[in-house]
């Protein structure tokens, strides 16, 4: 491993040399486009207001790419370039880097749901050409802060992209086939939310057991995966909601669902564990797992029964 660090080396040392305060900026900017919150705002909007079932297969290729990612981190444990040679390299933006350094998590995010956003929305230049800009430099802007590898990149960019564009065939395929959807977001929505859970109370109760750093981000992306999963394999049978016919609607929808969905995954995530720090991880597992159900099915539940979204007759094919 060391041998493949160092055959990586010179391309690092290289972006360190001509690291300056506008570059600075400009990376920094670019690599929150890579950040988890981002893609999630645009998802909500698109998934509550736009087109549901375009929704449905850009977050589950996202989702899917980003546990798969967190599987081979917990594996493969690469220390970040920063940390490898700390008088050789100075990460920048580490408040994000917490877990190992291979494969990039924001390469694979970036990969999977900009790479879904340009295969669902092609027909939209502006969108297909800013979702492929993004997609190219947001692992460049992990290279240049200092946090990755190039391999990490590369290999995070290609997790992301195969994602987006063959896993998406499968959604595509699940959703226009109802009963199998159910099946298939409920399995994987309940083998998640035990996976998370069992990894937050390790994390919590026998830390000597664990890694933090291999498994705190693993455990909060399983779990966000399984509540949206979950939320899927509900709100199809329960509920059906349609996007609203008005943009008042549309962007009234957009707004409460974002504003009372951080407030209350705030108070799980942040509040609640200063008072309580012995349940650190659990709590952390309970707001993602939250925020996972809030934008699949508990917030147009909401919309629906105040009138903002509209619902279809529930029912499942067979039954």
């Amino acid at each position: 491993m060391d041998t493949i660090l160092e055959f990586q080396l010179p391309i690092m040392l290289f972006l360190q040399k001509i690291q300056n305060g506008v570059l600075d900026a400009i990376a920094e900017i670019i690599t929150i486009m890579g950040e988890a919150f981002i893609p999630i705002l645009i998802i909500c909007w698109i998934y509550w207001c736009w087109d549901k079932r375009k929704g449905f297969g850009i977050i589950s290729a996202m989702l899917s790419a980003t546990v798969f990612m967190q599987v081979i981190k917990s594996i493969m444990r690469v220390p970040r370039p920063f940390m490898k040679y700390p008088d050789l390299i100075t990460g920048k933006r580490v408040s994000t880097a917490t877990g190992y350094s291979f494969p990039s998590g924001h390469s694979t995010t970036s990969g999977s749901f900009y790479g879904a956003l340009a295969k669902y929305f092609r027909k939209y230049k502006w969108i297909f050409a800013v979702s492929i800009v993004l997609i190219c430099l947001v692992p460049i802007s992990r290279l240049y802060l200092g946090v990755h590898w190039p391999l990490d990149v590369i290999v995070g960019t290609a997790i992301g992209l195969s994602s987006a564009f063959a896993l998406t065939i499968l959604f595509d395929f699940l959703y226009e086939r109802e009963r199998a959807y159910i099946i298939f977001t409920m399995t994987c929505g309940t083998v998640l939310f035990a996976v998370a859970v069992i990894l937050a109370s390790l994390l919590d109760w026998a830390p000597s057991l664990m890694d933090k750093r291999a498994f705190g981000d693993f455990m909060t992306n399983t779990a966000l995966a399984g509540g949206a999963f979950l939320g899927f394999s509900f709100e199809r049978p329960m509920l059906k909601f349609k996007v609203a016919k008005t943009a008042g609607k549309r962007a009234l929808t957009y707004l409460l669902g974002l504003l009372f969905g951080i407030l209350i995954g705030g108070i799980l995530l942040f509040l609640v564990p200063y008072f309580i720090p012995t349940a650190k991880y659990l709590f952390e597992f309970l707001g993602y797992c939250f925020l996972g159900v809030w934008i699949s099915y508990l917030w147009p539940l909401f919309a629906v029964k105040f009138g903002w979204m509209e619902q279809d007759t529930p029912t499942v094919e067979g039954m």
